[in-house]
């Protein structure tokens, strides 16, 4: 289960906080539950990371989401072992968490989108 102590005895549930949202509205709620409920944080900036790569190609995103993450695990860093990160499947950089690969590939994608909408639009 996803619940954390918030206050006085309350918890939060992360999945209650943002099951009614989808697609950008799902990934903004992510981004705003991470930065009011500092026990959701780390949790929230990871789902938010996943969605945006599951479901957009927005690179710029994907990299600030990234760099706020970093930022989050500096503050609160999460003990664990060398093989335990290789095992999460997480691709552990020196600069974060992010996929470089998804980015060479999602940018390289978009472009490929861009210009055939764009000859498309010329034609």
């Amino acid at each position: 289960q996803r619940w954390r102590k918030c206050g006085a005895g309350r918890t939060m549930d992360l999945e209650g906080l943002v099951s009614r949202y989808r697609g950008h509205g799902l990934i903004a709620r992510l981004l705003f539950v991470a930065s009011v409920h500092p026990s959701l944080q780390l949790e929230a900036l990871q789902l938010a990371l996943q969605r945006v790569r599951e479901t957009t190609m927005d690179t710029r995103l994907y990299l600030e989401i990234a760099a706020k993450l970093c930022a989050a695990l500096e503050e609160h860093p999460q003990p664990q072992s060398a093989s335990a990160r290789a095992a999460s499947g997480n691709r552990a950089a020196a600069d974060g968490v992010v996929d470089e690969a998804w980015l060479r590939e999602t940018e390289s994608a978009a472009r490929l989108q861009l210009d055939k909408l764009d000859s498309e639009l010329n034609s």
